[in-house]
Parts: structure tokens; C-alpha cells; sequence
């Protein structure tokens, strides 16, 4: 059984310092000490000739994860159960070459959006077509090279396995279908991105909805595509790596001014920076508007008539990936808490006593004490 809290199963795989599964960052988050006695945990195994090759991509991503969480106190360890990214594929290239596990973590390395990472990751997928593992990664890859009849397939398989947690894919739900028609909603992370596509692809919940995953949207192929397709000017730099988030925004604004623009609540800020100053809070997104307008309005409407919102108040079942799930609903604190002082503004106290409630509530779920003691004042 997958562990029931994600605190206990940190805590408990440091103090043992055996090797535990080490989950993507879009489902489990632990602190840098934990990232690296799994590093030991699974070199070790590995030296000592483990014959399951998963090691390899549980010290991959161990090795990746703490680079992220402390990337000074990572490299000062480097040598040993801390490698580079490239050197750590090199010597999977040695120990385990042409296996699906090399070719994985070959591909994650070059990245699907490059010549070189889609080569790998079809022959990854050549040896193992039915492994969940690689289904993020053949999303980007068929988005990015325009084969909507595998982005479907893989969309299916992904929303079929049941592995994307209820949570992600209702807060996906409550955004769509609070956009206006032909919106284009802009996202940046994967917990902001697959659960759209798998609904929009499987479930065809608002397909007339772009959602454009910004990151993705740096590299010109595929931004260019998506523009001409929406009938949108090309944007082009002298280098992908010339491009800034807010460059595509600001384009959209000037090229898109036929379709509602909204950038995720969950999203970059950096993406609508240039524009904050008209960027309107309606809930699970902001939306750019030339003219003032009573979002408060859309906000209350969106929240009493068109979320889904169970979820917030109860859970049923035991997830390793609880403390993704928390942030997310973190998310929800805000809508509540616009709401509250809303209404407070207005004195309207019945109604500014229900959504205090509920970010109360909200807060103690999370386990946000200083939310709480704000509220508490």
C-alpha cells in the first residue's frame, strides 16, 4: 500500500536510510536531506548489483530533486552519490545500455522538445509501450510534434489508469468551465496542464478552450504552430533562450484580441507581470481586460453556481501525492478569502461570516496555522 502520509514516509526513510521509491516532484515534495540519503540509499543498492534497473531512475530523480531543493549544498557533495545529470546518464550508458531505464533518463536529460530526447523516448517506448512512467513525457512529445491522433491515445491511457488524483482533474474541471467561450488559458506546470488536456481530450469538457502551456511555448516550432492555427501572428526571437514568460502574454494581448485571455491562478506570475495592473481575479484564473469590470460578480457566480467543491471539505481515500493535493487546495484559500473581504467591504455579514468559515476550514485542512491565526484576529 502506497504510504498513507507523506510526513511519516520522509521521515521514517531518512531515519532508516533505505531506499524508498522517489516520486516526481508533481506528486510528492520532501526536504533535500531525505533526496540525498536516498541518493546513498539507491547508489548503494546499485553498486551492490541490484537487478532491478528502477534504481537507476529512483537515483535519477533523487540526485535531480536534491539539486533543486539546495543546489549549493548538492554540489559540494558531488562526486559520489551526487552526479551531474549528463554524467549520471553517461554511467547508466555503461552499466545499463539500450534498456528502457537508460533510454528514459536519457530522454528526460535531452529533453522531449529536442531532436535527440524524442529519439530516445520513442526507443524507450519501443521497449516498454504500456509503462505509465513515460506518459508525461508523450504528451509533450506528441503536442509538440502535432500527432493529435497519439496525444488522444495517450490522453486515454493516462485518464484510464486512474493515476491522476480526483483533485487535480476537478480543479481543472471548475476552471474550464468558468472561462468564457474561446478563451485562451495560459498554465506552466504539469498538476496546470495534463489534468486539462485529459479532460478536454477524453472527456471533451471545453475543447473551444487553448489551453497553452507557456514553458512549452518558448520553443518557436510549436509556439508558431499553435499561433498560425488560431489564426495568431508569429512571434519570432534569434533564440528560444532570448524569450521571457511575459513575451508571449504580451503578444497575446496585442494578436489575440478576439478571445478571452486568462493566465492560471496557479501560473507564473511573471507571465502577466508587465500587465498586472489589468489583470482581474475571477477564482481558479486571472483575466486580462482592457476595461474594469466587476470580477466580484464572475467570482461569486463562479464559486455558488459553476465549481465543484466536495472536495475541499472531505477525502475518502489515502494518496502518496496528499501534499501536491494540499497545495492545490491552497489555491482555494484565496478565492474564499476575496469573497470574505468582499463582502465584509460591503457589511454584508452573513454572507462574510460563510466564506471566513470556509477559509477557515480551508486552513486548517492544509495545515496552515499562520492562515488560521489571521483569520482569528
Amino acid at each position: 500500500m502506497k504510504q498513507l502520509f507523506l510526513a511519516l514516509f520522509c521521515i521514517t526513510s531518512v531515519a532508516a536510510q533505505q531506499p524508498a521509491t522517489v516520486y516526481p516532484l508533481t506528486r510528492v515534495t520532501c526536504e533535500y536531506d531525505w533526496y540525498e540519503q536516498q541518493a546513498k540509499a539507491w547508489r548503494s543498492e546499485i553498486d551492490s548489483g541490484i537487478t532491478d534497473r528502477t534504481a537507476w531512475i529512483n537515483w535519477f530523480r533523487a540526485n535531480r530533486y536534491a539539486a533543486m531543493a539546495n543546489h549549493e549544498k548538492w554540489s559540494l557533495q558531488l562526486g559520489s552519490f551526487f552526479l551531474k545529470q549528463e554524467e549520471l546518464v553517461q554511467l547508466a550508458a555503461v552499466r545499463i545500455p539500450e534498456t528502457f531505464e537508460y533510454y528514459f533518463l536519457k530522454a528526460y536529460h535531452e529533453k522531449t522538445v529536442t531532436d535527440e530526447g524524442r529519439i530516445s523516448l520513442k526507443k524507450a517506448l519501443q521497449l516498454r509501450p504500456a509503462d505509465p512512467v513515460l506518459l508525461p513525457d508523450l504528451l509533450v512529445m506528441y503536442q509538440y510534434e502535432n500527432d493529435s491522433v497519439a496525444f488522444s491515445e495517450a490522453c486515454r491511457r493516462w485518464y484510464d489508469s486512474n493515476e491522476m488524483p480526483q483533485e487535480f482533474m476537478m480543479n481543472a474541471y471548475n476552471n474550464l468551465v468558468s472561462l468564457e467561450p474561446n478563451s485562451i488559458l495560459l498554465v506552466t506546470g504539469d498538476n496546470d496542464t495534463f489534468p486539462y488536456w485529459l479532460l478536454q481530450q477524453v472527456k471533451k469538457i471545453r475543447p473551444d478552450v487553448l489551453v497553452l502551456n507557456v514553458s512549452l511555448a518558448v520553443y518557436e516550432n510549436y509556439r508558431n504552430r499553435i499561433f498560425a492555427n488560431e489564426g495568431i501572428p508569429a512571434l519570432v526571437f534569434d533564440k528560444d533562450s532570448n524569450i521571457h514568460l511575459s513575451d508571449i502574454f504580451q503578444h497575446l494581448v496585442r494578436f489575440a484580441t478576439h478571445r478571452p485571455l486568462y493566465v492560471s491562478l496557479f501560473a507564473a506570475s511573471e507571465i502577466y507581470e508587465p500587465y498586472k495592473d489589468k489583470m482581474y481575479f475571477v477564482g481558479l484564473a486571472y483575466k486580462y481586460s482592457n476595461k474594469p469590470f466587476d470580477n466580484m460578480l464572475v467570482l461569486r457566480n463562479n464559486v455558488e453556481n459553476l465549481y465543484l467543491l466536495d472536495f475541499l471539505k472531505e477525502s475518502f481515500y489515502t494518496t502518496y501525492a496528499q501534499s501536491s493535493i494540499d497545495r492545490l487546495k491552497s489555491g482555494y484559500f484565496m478565492v474564499f478569502m476575496k469573497l470574505y473581504e468582499n463582502f465584509q467591504a460591503k457589511n454584508d455579514k452573513v454572507n462574510a461570516g460563510k466564506y471566513k468559515n470556509r477559509a477557515r476550514e480551508l486552513a486548517l485542512q492544509v495545515k496552515k496555522e499562520e492562515w488560521v491565526q489571521y483569520l482569528d484576529k
